[in-house]
This record gives C-alpha cells, structure tokens and sequence, in this order.
C-alpha cells in the first residue's frame, strides 16, 4: 500500500452508483487481510480501500466480521487512520474492538453508501476523530 494514486488496475472500480466526478475508488480486493483489536483478537477482514484519487491517500479501509457467505454480509468502513499494519505478522491492527465496530456505520453487499465529505464526517464523528488522513504507514 502507498500514497500513489493507483494505476490502470483501478479502471472500472468507481464504487457503482456514484456520479464519475466520485474522488474516491474501490481497491478491491486485497485478499482480505486480517484485522486484529489490541487485545490481539480476530475482529475482521479488511476487504476494500478507499483511496481518494486527487491525492493517491487510503481514506478508510472497508472491513467484513467473516462469515462463509457474502449474502447478507456488512462492510464496515474504518477511518484510515485507526489502522497500522504489522508487517512482520501480515495483519492489520485497529484501534477498536469488535463490539464498537458492530455500531458503527455500514452498509451491505450492493448497497455501498454515498461517499463524500458529509458520510466521512459521519465516521469521523462515530469514531472520534478529526485528524485529517495519513499516508500508508506499517509498523
């Protein structure tokens, strides 16, 4: 993952939907890497990116709780910033468990929701941050 705004791979991937003027794309999919809480517990996957394509930056990863099947699966998009990746383990660690991320907001398969300033802003509230998204980092 970086800053770099993606490249052909990208094509097509516009979330289905939004006008062509969306800053925002899928990346998708990254092979559902696994989330761990602090405790060091399996919360998630992370099945999707957001990144914004005017500057390149992940803006929030979009995370499933499991489950065999997708229907009827949620996603869960997490501000970018809560996340850090554990390179010498391959997994991701977020900064909340799973019983928070079950109330937060999301969404189901097909139903992706309209991504902008106001629907990030609902996240930053539910979440409570207000700090602006940082470049890729792993730990």
């Amino acid at each position: 993952m970086s800053g770099h705004v993606l490249g052909a791979e990208a094509q097509g991937s516009i979330l289905p939907g939004k006008p062509p003027h969306s800053r925002l794309v899928v990346r998708a999919p990254i092979d559902s890497v696994a989330v761990l809480d602090a405790s060091g517990a399996r919360i998630g996957s992370v099945r999707y990116l957001m990144v914004d394509l005017c500057t390149g930056c992940v803006r929030a990863a979009v995370l499933t709780l499991g489950g065999l099947f997708p229907i009827g699966e949620r996603f869960y998009p997490v501000p970018w910033e809560w996340l850090r990746f554990d390179v010498r383990r391959q997994v991701f660690t977020a900064e909340v468990d799973r019983r928070r991320l079950c109330r937060a907001p999301s969404y189901e398969h097909g139903t992706a929701p309209a991504w902008g300033s106001d629907y990030e802003a609902r996240l930053r509230r539910f979440y409570g941050t207000s700090r602006e998204p940082r470049e890729a980092s792993a730990t």
